[in-house]
């Protein structure tokens, strides 16, 4: 049995090297992992609450000799909270593993069966500690043409506890093609809500994400020339039906995710914390030029060379939206309030963005610039 626990930092590193191939790639909850990819193991955990002090995983089976490996997920971190030896022919149902580490707050936890230095099957859950189950994780969040959206979200709340006048985290929805199969759009969501960068960044800040979906068509209800997912031109000149004023529609959505958790005892500040890259990137680019007064922090990858730029004309060429912001008053109603734009401190990098491989995989995505503004 190889013990993580007493193993030097290099052993401990090299074991996650090796766990981290793929892990970022499992959905939260009940996930058999190992299937399709190596048929000698298997392993399924399911989100639970726990004292910190103890795991539970639901089941697992290993046609030969191995090791259970518990591990926190999140940025790399190498937190080891314990592991278990598995005998060849292991094959069990509902068993604790006591934690060498306790898990000390709510968060996401890997787990993964290693031999000889090779991952055979591996899964992820949420754990909860010292709170309920019933009221944080992932909740979708159907349409509310009332409140002021037409499209449903996914709400993921990290925890019931944190400090107060909190922001929300969002990312946009990217689906990479446009398509009229509006199930499509909804996965790709969830996909972000369960296992993308955003997730991650919502569990180590401890404020709710919200991720909106919002469909990208080919022809219905507007045709493929409008990128809703990156709130291009096309899409904020719509003008009536369910596609209008997307930003607008994000906006209550944050207001009604705050309204839910008010319950909760928390309070927020309204502001929001926005992530995206390419074409989401894109749009939380563009919204912040919109709503500057709503948004704390952005940070877009992949905008491609297309950030927009905050003037109405340069060498003597007038600037519309989306390339810069001269007729967003006759778009929208609203001149762009470059003041509270200016409160932002703004940074760019033509450094490639540094995602986790699984996210820029699983959203058909290529890395490019980074740019961040962060409000003072």
């Amino acid at each position: 049995m190889t013990d993580a626990g007493t193993a030097g930092p290099l052993r401990r590193r090299r074991l996650l090297q090796v766990a981290g191939a793929g892990v970022s790639g499992l959905a939260l909850g009940g996930t058999t992992a190992g299937r399709g990819r190596d048929s000698r193991a298997s392993l399924t955990l399911e989100n639970q609450e726990s004292n910190g002090d103890s795991f539970a995983v639901a089941s697992v089976s290993t046609e030969v000799e191995a090791d259970l490996y518990i591990i926190e997920d999140a940025f790399g971190q190498d937190s080891f909270f314990g592991e278990t030896h598995l005998p060849a022919g292991t094959d069990r149902e509902g068993f604790t593993v006591e934690l060498r580490t306790p898990i000390e707050r709510t968060q996401t936890v890997v787990g993964f069966i290693m031999a000889d230095d090779t991952v055979i099957a591996k899964d992820r859950c949420y754990v909860a500690v010292g709170e309920s189950l019933d009221e944080i994780g992932v909740r979708f969040i159907e349409a509310d043409r009332d409140s002021g959206f037409n499209y449903p979200y996914y709400l993921f709340v990290p925890s019931t506890s944190g400090f107060d006048d909190a922001p929300v985290l969002v990312q946009p929805n990217n689906t990479g093609t446009a398509t009229d199969d509006f199930e499509k759009h909804r996965k790709r969501a969830e996909l972000v809500v369960e296992k993308g960068t955003a997730r991650q960044l919502s569990e180590r800040l401890n404020v709710p994400l919200v991720v909106p979906v919002f469909p990208r068509p080919r022809s219905e209800p507007v045709d493929s020339s409008h990128y809703v997912h990156q709130l291009d031109r096309d899409t904020l000149a719509i003008d009536d039906g369910d596609l209008e004023r997307v930003d607008r529609q994000l906006l209550r959505m944050v207001d009604d995710a705050t309204r839910r958790l008010s319950d909760s005892g928390r309070s927020f500040s309204g502001q929001l914390m926005l992530n995206g890259f390419s074409a989401s990137g894109n749009f939380v680019d563009r919204f912040t030029v919109l709503h500057p007064d709503r948004v704390s922090s952005v940070t877009a990858g992949g905008l491609n060379g297309m950030a927009i730029l905050p003037l109405e004309e340069a060498k003597d060429r007038t600037l519309n939206y989306h390339v810069g912001i001269a007729d967003v008053e006759e778009l929208t109603g609203d001149p762009v309030d470059l003041e509270a734009l200016d409160e932002e401190l703004q940074a760019a990098t033509d450094e490639p963005l540094d995602l986790p491989e699984t996210e820029a995989a699983s959203s058909n995505e290529q890395t490019g610039p980074t740019q961040s503004r962060v409000r003072e």
